[in-house]
């Protein structure tokens, strides 16, 4: 069974340098790149991380007014995941109960599930390096001479 791929939008597309306007979607919504503020109501250690990635992501366009709510997400998702390691690091991967029984630290799951939703929402903001092999900032297209311009009689028009 074949799986499409994901639809790229416009502006990784551009960083990547393989936009193509005969390719491109017109009728893209296309939100203003404005500051984004830091929601309030992020917990301390999503807080955190939202102050470690916010430039860098608004500074290359990946961040508009309506990325917040996955960034948010992202934040949260990250600083239960470093809550939930630290938790096991702390403890260990089992421990006995009560009656001795031997059980999986229940932080192990927490953390696993936290990672898988760290690890989609990176790969969405190219926070990966794979995700971000093809990215490219800063002048989109450099200017190169033209090889033809030292032959004699030669005009660009």
């Amino acid at each position: 069974m074949h799986v499409a791929r994901n639809r790229v939008p416009t502006n990784i597309k551009k960083l990547k340098g393989t936009d193509q306007p005969c390719r491109r979607n017109n009728e893209e919504p296309m939100p203003d790149n404005q500051k984004v503020e830091k929601p309030a109501d992020l917990s301390d250690g999503a807080s955190k991380i939202w102050d470690q990635i916010h430039d860098d992501l608004y500074g290359i366009g990946l961040l508009t007014n309506i990325d917040v709510n996955s960034l948010v997400m992202y934040c949260e998702a990250y600083a239960q995941w470093k809550e939930a390691h630290s938790q096991v690091i702390k403890n260990g991967p089992i421990y006995k109960d009560k009656k001795g029984v031997v059980k999986a630290n229940p932080y192990i799951r927490i953390a696993q599930n936290s990672f898988d939703q760290v690890k989609s929402l990176m790969t969405q903001f190219g926070m990966t390096p794979s995700a971000r092999s093809g990215i490219r900032v800063g002048d989109k297209k450099q200017e190169t001479k033209n090889p033809f311009a030292d032959l004699k009689g030669f005009t660009q028009s």
